[in-house]
């Protein structure tokens, strides 16, 4: 059963330890200001805490391979340096304000981390916590349980004095007023569409006015560079193909992965909580006299997360409960009924309603399985070492040299420029280096993931040239019209404008120009069925008074809008969350207040040249 489900049914004796994280990235910044080292070059000092170089580069090097992979050949030294700076910064801020807080008495429990801890599930697999699988990937960047712990504390005790801050403030009825009745406002209003394309038939376009369009926006016109690449993929699926594993390689395999064929013993129980054991003793006498479970843990249970389904806990392996109450329920048979059992929540009469026994699936049920992960096992331990090959052949000799040595197919792309969707952007990048580009040598393997490399090198190359006038006669006769198309609108829409106020001589204008007004009822400025342009302009517009209140734009592009708005109203009813709104907002400019206070009191110093 998964942790989030049995912390829905019981508020707090089900939080044994449980260590997760939401995400990897998580636990990089959830580690700001602790240095679990105790060791390295000092990068920065808050006081009198130290922040080292070690503990740095343990929130620096993740964000920094995350970047990379992003921006591929565009990551620069100019981003590294402002990423470190951004890292360094967030460092020594969570550092001022966990010093605050301990300063200031908030206090984090080993029993609030815990709680916070188990909500986590990314260390689940196949439903329930894998401590392994835990310890796995901690240990991989570099982390015990230990800081992991830690880190939670510190973040714990940083986010009681924001929670504090934040029930601190307040909403005037001055602000809560006026933020309702902006919210809360509906306009009633007309708007006209005039869109450019209509004029189209009213142009006349002449050779001279596309040829002096050209000459003056000539660098408008220009053929970028294309390149074509040859090129040689080294991928799994391909290495994969000529792996065959024996029965034997297949047994062994199975062997060691069992634990991913195989379910561990679950069991399923309801429990009543008290808070001592003579009300335990009672619980169980009544049981005894045949009272319902579940009617008894609606009246005496005080686990509020479980009380209103009679206790019910669903399904649970081993552990995930407190121990006092893991030992008692995987001790019992089903249908039984516990004595008392003490717990640091108090003492639970526990019913066990049903085993859900160990299984493992056979070798033969999981045998096609096991092929597909032996292939991609071996193939992934041959495509590491194939990869050294490679990078010698393309350092060493010509692609076909290596595309013959290694059994891989030489292939050629279509021509494409720096901004084109295909081939693989890293590839893109790699076509257009200097080394590849200008000194005609091979790529270094390119990394595409999904384990596949490519080796390339310059095929043919075309250079970028302005276009000639011929070449582009059309795209200048489509420019040129939109544009003395949209000097025609912009001179109907003014003409509109002027005439607006006498509705007779308007109306004649939009019969002659086949426009009409398109009348909008009462609404909100959350409307999502009228043009967005519309509603814009109409809580853009002057309040109406003796007249309507007019806005327009000649800036949407295809089309140019105006808005006439008739009338305005709004009300003192709620509207939805104004003070939740209004509280963030105070909290957030207060909590950077505090922040930026808290900065010029302290004694800060970052050695950049250390980063």
């Amino acid at each position: 059963m998964l942790i989030s489900s049995i912390k829905k049914k019981s508020t707090g004796f089900v939080a044994y330890f449980i260590v997760g994280l939401i995400a990897l990235t998580f636990i990089v910044t959830a580690l700001y200001g602790i240095d679990f080292m105790g060791s390295g070059q000092t990068v920065a000092k808050v006081g009198d805490k130290e922040i080292s170089k070690t503990e740095f580069l343990k929130n620096f090097v993740p964000q920094q391979r995350n970047l990379q992979q992003q921006l591929g050949a565009e990551y620069s030294t100019d981003i590294e340096n402002i990423l470190k700076q951004t890292v360094i910064d967030q460092m020594v801020n969570s550092q001022i304000l966990f010093q605050y807080a301990q300063n200031h008495g908030y206090v984090t429990t080993p029993k609030e981390v815990q709680t916070n801890i188990a909500k986590n599930e990314v260390f689940y697999r196949d439903g329930k916590f894998d401590v392994d699988q835990y310890k796995k990937i901690l240990r991989l960047n570099g982390y015990s349980v230990q800081e992991y712990e830690a880190s939670q504390f510190q973040q714990l005790t940083q986010e009681q004095l924001r929670s504090n801050i934040e029930k601190s403030a307040f909403v005037t009825d001055f602000e809560r007023k006026n933020v309702t009745s902006l919210l809360n406002q509906e306009r009633k209003f007309d708007y006209l569409e005039i869109p450019v394309k209509d004029f189209s038939d009213q142009v006349s376009i002449t050779d001279s006015m596309l040829k002096d369009y050209f000459d003056k926006n000539q660098d408008r016109f220009i053929k970028p560079m294309k390149v074509s690449v040859d090129f040689v993929e080294l991928n799994l699926d391909e290495v994969t193909k000529s792996i065959s594993p024996s029965d034997d390689d297949l047994a062994i395999l199975y062997d060691e992965e069992k634990n991913r064929f195989s379910t561990d013993e679950e069991r399923k129980a309801q429990h009543i909580l008290v808070e001592n054991k003579v009300t335990a003793d009672q619980v169980i006498s009544l049981i005894n006299e045949g009272k319902s479970f579940e009617d008894l843990a609606k009246e005496y249970s005080i686990d509020t997360g479980s009380k209103d389904s009679g206790g019910d806990l669903g399904f649970f392996g081993i552990g995930v409960m407190v121990p006092e109450f893991e030992t008692a329920v995987f001790a019992m048979k089903e249908g039984e009924v516990s004595a008392p059992i003490k717990s640091e929540f108090g003492f639970h009469v526990i019913k066990l309603n049903k085993i859900k026994e160990s299984s493992l699936k056979s070798f033969d049920e999981v045998k096609e399985q096991l092929v597909k992960i032996y292939q991609k096992n071996q193939g992934q331990k041959m495509i590491y070492d194939l990869s050294d090959e490679m990078t010698n052949l393309a350092y060493e000799g010509s692609l076909e040299e290596l595309a013959e040595k290694m059994n891989l197919k030489l292939q050629t792309s279509e021509l494409f420029s720096k901004t084109s969707k295909s081939p693989n952007k890293k590839m893109i990048n790699a076509a257009f280096s200097d080394p590849v580009l200008n000194r005609g040598e091979n790529s270094e393997p390119i990394d595409l993931g999904d384990d596949k490399l490519v080796v390339l090198r310059l095929n043919n190359l075309e250079k970028s040239r302005n276009l000639n006038f011929d070449e582009v006669k059309i795209q200048v006769e489509g420019i040129v019209k939109t544009q003395e198309s949209k000097k025609l609108a912009d001179k109907l829409t003014d003409e509109i404008i002027t005439l607006i106020s006498d509705n007779q001589k308007t109306d004649e204008i939009l019969k002659k120009n086949n426009l009409k007004w398109t009348s909008v009822e009462w609404t909100k400025r959350d409307n999502q069925k009228v043009d967005p342009s519309a509603i814009d302009l109409a809580f853009k517009a002057p309040k109406p008074n003796s007249k309507p209140g007019i806005s327009l734009s000649k800036n949407l592009g295809s089309k140019n809008m105006i808005v006439r708005v008739n009338a305005l109203k709004t009300s003192d009813e709620s509207a939805g969350n104004v003070d939740r709104l209004l509280n963030t907002y105070e909290t957030d400019e207060f909590y950077l207040a505090t922040l930026k206070e808290l900065k010029k009191e302290a004694n800060i110093e970052i050695y950049r040249d250390r980063l």
